[in-house]
């Protein structure tokens, strides 16, 4: 009897030990998330394109291009948190901007997230490149702020680089060594499972937005890096990961510090771009992502690994850029970098995974970042947690082209990088305010008497937004406003 009653409980742990395990031939998975690429800087978007980019054009050659893809914001910290948790930054605290090098932690430690839901499917899991989504920084004296000054150029940090700084493995990630912010953005350092690798500082002085080549601001950076050290380091530490983890499925999140600024050119890559210091940086980020591209065909994991690659905003490329480059690094859309308009978040998007996505095809729906985690899901067969990833539709269907019927995205959510709003249904696309609510000018323009409040295109017709049809079409107009309001309150 008693040997019977302790033999039960035995297998039953021992089927919830099997039936737990992840099934065969569970795909690898690679996220690498450029920093500020424009959709027209790929020849694979955009034929007229002067970069030279064959590693990820030939990626997208073996896998599906999607044209009408979208970031969740058109900044880089509301960005990466939807892609991470499937939910659109401004259902968070953040409703506009992006944070700063000495930010706390913007995800709650309990939301699910792609690491998370990957973890437990049975993936060893890896964030390497640049966080930018807030860290939990210890200060030297508890009773002091964290810092003096503005948040972005602090006159004072009070910050003990020596202990631990949690943030980011607390959120599903095995494995974790980050950039804490921008490459602009101080300190300056690399951060490896919750330690700064280097906690000697020096200071480092910045340099003037004119000069994009070299842009940063003061602050901290370790003793033993310059700012050509950082992405050839994050590519290092990647392989690295890929090589470990050969014999095991694994995910990796790699969100690249380029081609933000500063141009961090290293000297191989000077001057052979035709169109200048971004172009360099843009090549050179090409050469990386194809070394991570090598890992995986040295380990013979080609096959079994689906490969995303992507950017988490438009390009920061400006009329005048334009005009000295001949350069459409935005895709002959309207705007750029933190816009409202298309140029601001609507991004390249490129999937590859041999064997299940047609080579070299091309996908028109409209599709965002935030749909990662649901199709990761749909990938590994985890469920989604009640109440998250509530901006999150699996993409699963639309990679399997006799099954695109069955993905329906009923509307998609702009956001500028000063807190305006969009909503795109089919066609249309509704701006609830004027202005670019970014870096084109105008920003900010103030209604006129009789005139229109807000804007509306007609993407079909109009790809390049300008026509304002927002007079014309009242009717449609006060449909997307109230389709916005309730779904910038309910979610899914």
């Amino acid at each position: 009897m008693w040997l019977k009653l302790i033999a039960f409980p035995l297998l039953a742990a021992l089927l919830f030990v099997v039936t737990a395990q992840p099934p065969k031939n569970q795909p690898n998975i690679v996220i690498i998330l450029a920093d500020d690429l424009g959709q027209g800087d790929l020849g694979a978007f955009n034929p007229a394109s002067k970069i030279q980019m064959p590693h990820v054009n030939r990626l997208a050659k073996e896998g599906m291009r999607f044209v009408d893809a979208h970031s969740g914001s058109a900044v880089c910290t509301p960005t990466r948190y939807g892609l991470l948790t499937g939910r659109y930054s401004f259902r968070s605290s953040m409703k506009r901007g992006v944070l700063q090098g000495y930010s706390p932690p913007l995800i709650d430690s309990g939301r699910t997230t792609i690491a998370s839901l990957a973890q437990r499917a049975g993936y060893t899991t890896a964030c390497i490149g640049k966080w930018h989504l807030g860290l939990d920084w210890k200060k030297k004296d508890p009773q002091q702020p964290l810092f003096v000054g503005e948040p972005m150029t602090p006159t004072h940090v009070n910050v003990e680089y020596a202990k631990p700084v949690a943030g980011v493995n607390r959120l599903g990630f095995d494995y974790s060594f980050v950039l804490p912010a921008s490459l602009d953005m101080s300190p300056y350092c690399f951060v490896e499972n919750g330690r700064v690798v280097n906690p000697q500082t020096r200071t480092i002085q910045g340099h003037d937005m004119s000069v994009r080549e070299l842009f940063y601001r003061t602050g901290h950076i370790s003793t033993d890096l310059n700012m050509t050290d950082f992405l050839p380091r994050f590519v290092r530490e990647a392989v690295g990961f890929i090589d470990r983890n050969r014999n095991k499925p694994f995910l990796l999140y790699l969100p690249l510090s380029s081609p933000h600024t500063p141009w961090a050119i290293e000297e191989p890559f000077r001057g052979k771009s035709a169109i200048g210091p971004y172009g360099d940086f843009v090549q050179q980020t090409d050469h990386y992502v194809g070394q991570v591209m090598a890992a995986l065909e040295r380990n013979r994991l080609t096959d079994n690994t689906i490969v995303m690659f992507t950017s988490d905003n438009g390009s920061y490329w400006t009329e005048a850029d334009i005009r000295e480059s001949d350069h459409l690094s935005n895709n002959r859309l309207r705007g750029m970098k933190a816009d409202i308009f298309e140029g601001g978040h609507r991004v390249p998007f490129v999937v590859r995974w041999p064997g299940h996505v047609q080579p070299n095809s091309r996908q028109t729906a409209t599709v965002c970042l935030t749909d990662i985690l649901a199709t990761l899901a749909d990938i590994t067969r985890q469920p989604i947690p009640a109440g998250t990833a509530e901006d999150s539709y699996s993409l699963l269907p639309l990679l399997t082209p006799q099954k695109s019927s069955a993905f329906t995205r009923p509307f998609t959510i702009h956001h500028s990088g000063d807190g305006k709003f969009a909503i795109r249904q089919g066609d249309w696309k509704y701006v609830s305010s004027l202005g670019s609510g970014g870096f084109t000018t105008p920003k900010n323009v103030v209604p006129q008497p009789g005139g229109p409040t807000g804007q509306l295109y007609n993407l079909r017709n109009d790809p390049k937004e300008q026509t304002n049809l927002f007079g014309q079409k009242p009717g449609l107009v006060a449909d997307l406003a109230k389709k916005l309001a309730v779904f910038e309150e309910i979610g899914r």
